[in-house]
């Protein structure tokens, strides 16, 4: 067994999943590291809320909306094994740009602008995070693709009548300027999912590549086109624990 290090998982309500069903442990158990992690609070469910906020947005965090970078700092404070923040927001963000209007009628570079707002307030989120101690490290996690299809029909979204593949498009167009907080900030990483699911669960396609066009598949939707079921998301962990905790836990 390696030594235990902690993770906090900070985040939205892809962040909140994570955490309530201990799906990072189970994980990381199979690669063989210790259980026990902190996951969105100090190891406990009853403190998993603090940092794992269903709903909450980029500019919340940013803002310090009702302390929340307060309580990153609590949680590192009384957990100084803490050595990892396992990051996932942006997305109530997009959705709020997204969900009433197409922005793939916009030129490129309007688009950019909008998408610059997100970026600033999730760099100031992560600087925040990697200036509460000086070996501390921040994994920006990503989404997969949602199946818009599926949000209409729950949350009423009408998206300006964008197609899944133009959704996609401006999603990964937003998840490109994740990966630019990465590559200009020490001690922050990045990685993407997008086809992770698709590729995992068709099986027909097993040369991995990523599907532009394709929505979240079914067996991994809970049936609302936005959030993804607990075994998805340890698809997508599976793929952080490869790419970036072997290394780093």
């Amino acid at each position: 067994m390696h030594a235990q290090k902690k993770i906090l998982i900070v985040g939205d309500s892809w962040a909140e999943t994570i955490w309530r069903a201990n799906a990072f442990d189970v994980v990381l158990q199979e690669y063989g590291f210790q259980a026990g992690l902190t996951e969105g609070g100090a190891g406990s469910k009853k403190e998993g809320t603090l940092t794992a906020i269903g709903g909450s947005r980029a500019d919340q965090w940013a803002q310090n909306h009702l302390d929340w970078q307060g309580r990153i700092k609590s949680l590192i404070t009384e957990n100084p094994s803490v050595s990892i923040i396992h990051l996932i927001i942006g997305g109530n963000d997009f959705l709020n740009i997204v969900s009433k209007s197409n922005v793939m009628e916009l030129s490129p570079a309007m688009r950019d602008r909008q998408w610059e707002v997100i970026k600033n307030n999730i760099r100031q989120l992560v600087d925040y995070c990697l200036g509460l101690k000086p070996d501390l490290k921040v994994l920006i996690s990503d989404y997969d693709y949602l199946n818009i299809d599926n949000a209409r029909k729950i949350y009423g979204y009408d998206f300006g009548g964008m197609s899944q593949a133009q959704f996609n498009q401006a999603f990964r167009e937003l998840g490109l300027k994740k990966k630019e907080i990465a590559k200009e900030t020490e001690r922050c990483s990045y990685i993407d999912n997008w086809g992770v699911l698709n590729n995992y669960y068709n099986k027909e396609k097993p040369d991995g590549k990523d599907e532009p066009d394709l929505p979240m598949p079914a067996q991994a939707d809970i049936g609302d086109g936005i959030h993804p079921n607990v075994e998805a998301h340890q698809v997508m962990l599976r793929r952080a624990v490869d790419l970036f905790y072997r290394k780093n836990l």
